[in-house]
């Protein structure tokens, strides 16, 4: 694991945030302290799923590499949404964490680029998705290739569902402090596969 390099950010660059993104950063607090709840164990898979009624007829969202090359459209039917702070997403994004959400893979089409999409086989339940031509980690395929991860941050549309937990907060960047509140997992709960 790479140690702490000891400073910390003492600003935050608002007019970057996505629409979907609530600055709770707390830069003002050098107190150290840990905001929120860390969880150990699993909870219910109910916790995470989105429980309003899901209609056929929900927005699509158009979401995009960096270099504009591959698109891709979006039932806005998230199930779930979440900050990962394991040390694949973090060295993969070049921040803390990553924001994702999760949808049925059908839900999600490409809709430009199919030939400049390269595939990752992270492990065998995970097969990440990303730009050739960018690097962009745009969305990976996981939960036994029923579930697409899609990254947040390739979003050009605010969709409707917020991120709710944070997961592998025993692995998050040491000079990083959660500040938002929203329940913590150590790893990864039972019901959720990154």
């Amino acid at each position: 694991m790479l140690s702490d390099p000891g400073g910390r950010p003492d600003l935050s660059v608002e007019h970057s945030l996505m629409i979907w993104f609530e600055l709770t950063d707390g830069m003002t607090f050098s107190d150290g302290k840990t905001y929120g709840e860390v969880y150990v164990d699993s909870v219910p898979p109910i916790y995470f799923m989105n429980t309003k009624s899901i209609s056929s007829s929900s927005r699509t969202l158009i979401g995009k590499c960096l270099c504009g090359a591959v698109q891709v459209s979006i039932a806005d039917e998230f199930l779930y949404a979440g900050y990962c702070h394991c040390p694949d997403c973090r060295a993969s994004s070049g921040s803390a964490f990553s924001a994702f959400a999760g949808i049925p893979k059908e839900k999600l089409q490409l809709t430009c680029g199919a030939e400049s999409i390269s595939k990752f086989r992270k492990n065998e339940d995970n097969v990440i998705h990303f730009c050739r031509h960018c690097g962009s980690w745009l969305f990976s395929i996981v939960r036994n290739g029923e579930f697409a991860h899609v990254r947040l941050g390739i979003l050009i549309d605010d969709p409707s569902i917020r991120p709710s937990f944070h997961i592998f907060v025993g692995s998050k960047a040491p000079w990083h402090t959660i500040c938002d509140g929203l329940p913590q997992f150590v790893g990864l709960p039972d019901d959720v596969s990154v």
